[in-house]
């Protein structure tokens, strides 16, 4: 992880970083996608969110060119999020281990190992993992840089993140817009 200062070009917008410069740690590739790039076990950079256990980094948006960011990650038994849409970016998700519902665009549909499921920009959704075990899942996200402004969010304590001032700024920079 490297301070934001220190990089020169990283997928997040103008707005996003005028408004970090200088604040922010990222997640950054060593190596920039000029071809392909190769990411192995046990040498990923890894991420952390609320209720979800480790987040491992395979490929960042640097590595992509800003066209994705590919994660993968364990979401706890009580793990849940409640409806919403983002504006600005979609959503992969595979499922590979344990048992989630996604309501998307009002459907609703439990899903378990090998289940895919792509959520476009503007498509509110909720998901919630079910069985009383961790989920294990793949997620694309599409442009790429989630793994920055997760890393960004990170920086701050849980106490601080209850602010409501910093949580609508966080949610504004990670394109989460609640649908209620």
């Amino acid at each position: 992880m490297i301070p934001i200062n220190k990089l020169g070009s990283w997928a997040l917008g103008g707005a996003a970083v005028a408004a970090l410069a200088g604040a922010l740690t990222l997640v950054h590739a060593e190596q920039p996608a000029r071809s392909q790039y190769f990411s192995f076990a046990g040498k990923l950079p890894t991420i952390k969110e609320n209720d979800i256990r480790d987040i491992q980094v395979l490929i960042s948006g640097n590595q992509s060119a800003g066209r994705q960011s590919i994660l993968e990650s364990y979401w706890g038994p009580n793990f849940t999020v409640p409806a919403h849409f983002h504006r600005k970016h979609a959503e992969t998700f595979l499922i590979l281990s344990g048992q989630v519902e996604w309501t998307i665009g009002g459907e609703t549909h439990v899903m378990g190992p090998g289940d895919a499921v792509h959520i476009p920009p503007n498509t509110v959704h909720s998901v919630r993992v079910l069985g009383g075990r961790e989920m294990l899942s793949i997620m694309i996200s599409e442009p790429g840089g989630y793994e920055e402004i997760s890393a960004y969010e990170a920086s701050f304590t849980p106490e601080q993140r209850k602010d409501p001032a910093l949580a609508r700024q966080l949610n504004a920079l990670a394109d989460f817009n609640r649908a209620d």
